[in-house]
């Protein structure tokens, strides 16, 4: 956790010292209501809290390059027992931003790569307690959008598919193993974002961003000796929630 906040941290600090006034910055804090599938398992349900961040350096009609990175934690309870989930990441993009509409529609389509971390504590009603540890690599394809409804609000759209490229899991019953994971591809986000620009400067605003997205993990590729299947299933997770923002623009 502390490398891949030090990883957070550096990224902000090396782009913006080279952004120039076409810089976005964003910090805030979030609920999720969260639902955890395991397949063939009991589904469970919790309410997560969390933090987000990110910087963009957005100009109009020309390259557009990105980092964020989340946190979030919280405690997920079924009928079999209880999971803490913990939720980390970070993401880099690079795209273009479309000036449209007298630059009062902004369009920016971009690509990008990205790293999560998921931790599982479960807790079964009996049984043995296990910690899991998802660790897994992704490809966010996608675009943003915003318009300005009025010089003291804007309002957009965004969409990210986020395709797996390599997954892992370890766990602490065979510790020091890690075994592979089927990559999946049907991950994605969506938000809009609702932003209110303070009357006395044009640089500050407040956003609300409520989102929606559905990431999974893939079942595991190993076998024992003996060619059966380790067993670990696949996980969905279903994540919904309101985002609430410090914007500052320099």
């Amino acid at each position: 956790m502390k490398k891949l906040t030090s990883i957070l941290a550096g990224a902000l600090l090396s782009m913006g010292l080279y952004a120039g006034s076409d810089s976005i910055t964003n910090f805030g804090a979030s609920y999720t209501r969260s639902s955890i599938k395991p397949n063939g398992f009991p589904d469970l349900n919790g309410n997560m809290g969390g933090v987000q961040g990110s910087y963009q350096y957005r100009p109009l009609n020309k390259v557009f390059v990105a980092v964020s990175g989340f946190w979030r934690y919280g405690e997920n309870t079924g009928s079999a027992g209880k999971r803490d989930l913990f939720d980390v990441g970070i993401d880099e993009k690079a795209g273009y931003t479309f000036a449209i509409n007298n630059h009062k529609t902004l369009l920016t389509p971009y690509a990008g790569f990205g790293y999560r971390h998921l931790y599982h504590h479960v807790k079964p009603n009996s049984g043995k307690k296990i910690k899991l540890y998802y660790n897994e690599f992704f490809l966010p394809i996608g675009f943003q959008s915003t318009y300005e409804v009025h010089p003291k609000f804007s309002m957009g759209f965004n969409f990210a598919w986020m395709p797996q490229v390599f997954s892992t899991v370890t766990f602490n019953v065979a510790a020091g193993c890690r075994w592979a994971l089927i990559n999946t591809y049907k991950n994605f986000k969506t938000s809009l974002p609702l932003l209110f620009h303070i009357e006395t400067t044009k640089y500050l605003s407040i956003g609300l961003t409520p989102f929606f997205e559905l990431w999974q993990d893939g079942t595991s590729t190993a076998k024992t000796q003996f060619q059966d299947h380790l067993g670990l299933p696949k996980n969905t997770y279903i994540f919904g929630g309101l985002e609430l923002n410090i914007q500052y623009a320099f």
